[in-house]
């Protein structure tokens, strides 16, 4: 999956929009950032506690720094 903003502002822009709606089994048009789909799958999403203790533990092994976060 590839995201790219289009200037939807000038005529270039909207020109490419209408040739992308041509083809929606190709591509997705979203003009809400909360509607974009997920980078990676949501069931590989760790909760900020997990985030920050992985984040300690690798500060501390591969840096030797004792960090709180």
């Amino acid at each position: 999956m590839t995201t790219v903003i289009i200037n939807d502002m000038l005529q270039p822009g909207n020109h490419l929009l209408e040739h992308i709606r041509l083809y929606p089994e190709v591509a997705q048009i979203v003009d809400k950032i909360d509607m974009t789909p997920l980078p990676i799958p949501e069931t590989e999403l760790v909760s900020l506690e997990e985030f920050k203790m992985h984040m300690e533990e690798l500060a501390q092994t591969q840096l030797g720094l004792n960090l709180k976060l």
